[in-house]
């Protein structure tokens, strides 16, 4: 799904931005200067609509900023980074360095959440922030975000305290499904435990 959303035209490594309201402007510009919405002031209305619901600020200097809106010609993603980072209310209380902007169509398919799904899958990989925060064109972030993680073959192994099973799920927001997901396994790993954990 991302790989026909996104494209390095929608990519910004340099965000101007120093405030919450100013990133959501900037990334809303380049919706529009791509031709991916047919008004800036409607589409903002709605991002900030959907924020007032939940902030879209998470571990790690990410946040997903999204919206289901009229104003909306096709779905599509935009990325912006501030090497300097912004404060953005999440929730452990870091600036925000990473942005992922998510355009959808109001009655339309649910793309927001289909993209937010796969980004989260893409976040929760080792090292992969770092590296995104690091790359030094739009061609070589697309190229990281469209890369194919190895598969994760887990097993149950001689010296284990035992096996568990979840299922993590969240009302808010697809994001915190997956990161809640890794945050158990990465647990339960520290403590001697295997684990399989379905993400709802």
């Amino acid at each position: 799904m991302i790989t026909k959303l996104i494209n390095e035209n929608l990519i910004v490594l340099d965000l101007k931005a120093t405030s919450k309201d100013a990133v959501f402007k900037e990334l809303v510009d380049v919706f529009y200067e791509q031709n991916k919405i047919s008004s800036k002031e409607q589409f903002l209305e709605d991002i900030k609509a959907r924020e007032e619901l939940g902030n879209t600020g998470f571990e790690d200097g990410v946040a997903l900023p999204h919206a289901k809106s009229a104003a909306v010609i096709e779905p599509a993603v935009v990325i912006g980074v501030s090497k300097a980072g912004i404060e953005y209310g999440a929730e452990d209380g870091n600036p925000s360095k990473l942005f992922f902007m998510i355009a959808s169509p109001d009655g339309g398919d649910n793309h927001h959440i289909e993209v937010l799904a796969e980004l989260s899958s893409k976040l929760i990989e080792d090292g992969f922030i770092e590296k995104f925060l690091n790359v030094s064109s739009n061609s070589e972030a697309l190229a990281l975000l469209l890369e194919k993680s190895e598969p994760v073959i887990s097993s149950v192994s001689a010296t284990s305290k035992g096996f568990i099973i979840g299922v993590t799920g969240c009302p808010a927001g697809v994001a915190h499904t997956y990161l809640a997901a890794e945050a158990l396994e990465k647990g339960a790993a520290a403590l001697g435990f295997d684990i399989k954990v379905e993400t709802n």
